[in-house]
């Protein structure tokens, strides 16, 4: 009874202490952008709630270890020093120290649930994605002609991302090099995809050349393999945005790059 009184005290405190949180943000719009299909909703699951549940897990089990080892210091000096003021005011703080420990210990595991729900849904939508707009089986490009109007659209989509991340680059002192490896790598993909006579004739070899966050994952579809280059890029031009700048610029940043993949959904939807 003692431990499920306790564990609803810590539920109530973590609760009390999000609603104070996001009163004192003063949040009164939306902090993403609507969403609007299944594309959307995987990319909310996979870059924003997976990635803000990984950083707070990591950050409470920090905390955590300071804490197990702000504890276990001060009971060593208790136990060894003859100041009897210090030995009061240690035994009236490391009771509360072992109750911060409790409150971190399980605020760490309710996130893991939190995480493990969450990567569920990413495979449930996953997997309707693939259900309703799955590529080709062979990996192949189905409509060359659609394939290359596509290609036309993420030029645009790189173009953006492209410029994002020079402006980014300017502001941050670390932007990972891996973002630019996928940014030439995708821009000579999309002449490929645009000036390839027989796109349906390209082999995963082919493909597997240029150098990226997706080489191997698309097979021989050239479309699929620009795309998800240019959502990695996206992701964590995001991502490195909001941890570096601050919401309000990682905000705006999500809302031109989802912009600029409006025309190549229009052409999937045709």
């Amino acid at each position: 009874m003692a431990l499920s009184n306790r564990e609803s005290a810590t539920q109530r405190l973590i609760a009390q202490s999000g609603r104070m949180y996001l009163e004192s943000l003063n949040l009164t719009q939306r902090v993403i952008p609507e969403i609007e299909n299944l594309d959307q909703a995987m990319r909310i699951v996979r870059d924003v709630e997976l990635a803000y549940h990984r950083t707070i897990e990591e950050n409470i089990s920090y905390w955590w270890a300071v804490e197990e080892d702000i504890l276990e210091s001060y009971t060593k000096l208790m136990n060894s020093t003859d100041n009897e003021r210090i030995k009061s005011a240690l035994s009236r703080i490391i009771p509360e120290l072992q109750g911060h420990v409790e409150v971190l210990e399980s605020m760490r595991e309710s996130f893991r649930k939190i995480m493990s729900d969450v990567r569920h849904h990413g495979e449930l939508l996953q997997t309707l994605y693939f259900e309703e707009f799955g590529c080709p089986p062979t990996g192949k490009v189905a409509d060359e002609k659609a394939a290359k109007q596509q290609c036309e659209g993420l030029e645009r989509t790189w173009e953006i991302l492209n410029e994002a991340a020079a402006e980014l680059g300017k502001r941050i002192t670390t932007l990972p090099p891996d973002i630019g490896v996928s940014l030439r790598g995708t821009k000579a993909l999309i002449s490929l995809c645009k000036s390839h006579p027989k796109l349906d004739q390209l082999s995963p070899d082919e493909l597997e050349a240029y150098e990226g966050f997706c080489v191997a994952c698309c097979g021989a579809d050239v479309v699929a393999r620009i795309k998800c280059e240019l959502r990695n890029v996206e992701d964590k031009l995001i991502l490195k945005a909001m941890n570096e700048l601050g919401s309000d610029y990682a905000m705006r940043l999500q809302e031109k790059t989802m912009k600029s993949w409006e025309s190549v959904d229009l052409i999937t939807a045709h």
